[in-house]
């Protein structure tokens, strides 16, 4: 009888020995699972931070482009109004309008004008 609990008490000692070590498996995994998970929450957190900024400067440059695109139309407004007053501008002994209407990219001169004195 002595010798089966021995023989219980040696197995019984093998088997906590192999949970141990399973326990210790087990706990450094788990370890390694915490650090993780904090180092993905801290990438997370930081790229809701970066987020935060981007959506902060995105909000900020419209606001920007609605305020330049105001003044932009204000100056067309001013500079119709003032097109509009030299339209009707001309010296009565002349005729002569000191602006002459052409649209973007026309040249001041043309072949005819060029070919006026020869």
């Amino acid at each position: 009888r002595a010798r089966e609990l021995q023989k219980q008490v040696l197995n019984l000692q093998a088997e906590m020995s192999t949970m141990q070590g399973q326990a210790a498996v087990t706990q450094r995994r788990l370890s390694a699972a915490e650090t993780r998970l904090a180092a993905e929450a801290t990438c997370r957190k930081a790229a809701e931070d970066r987020a935060a900024a981007v959506e902060q400067r995105l909000s900020e440059s419209e606001l920007k482009l609605e305020n330049q695109m105001a003044e932009h139309l204000a100056v067309e407004c001013k500079m119709r109004e003032l097109e509009s007053e030299l339209d009707g501008f001309t010296t009565p002994s002349t005729g002569f309008s000191p602006r002459r209407r052409r649209s973007r990219g026309d040249d001041t001169s043309t072949k005819a004008d060029s070919n006026e004195g020869t």
